[in-house]
């Protein structure tokens, strides 16, 4: 259980960071 608990946290943070990156991208002309 700590160990599917830890992989959710962590696939959780990275859709977080990629999904905040897309938009500064979205944002960002460049």
């Amino acid at each position: 259980m700590t160990r599917g608990r830890h992989k959710r946290a962590r696939d959780e943070s990275l859709s977080s960071e990629s999904r905040s990156r897309h938009a500064s991208r979205s944002r960002s002309p460049e």
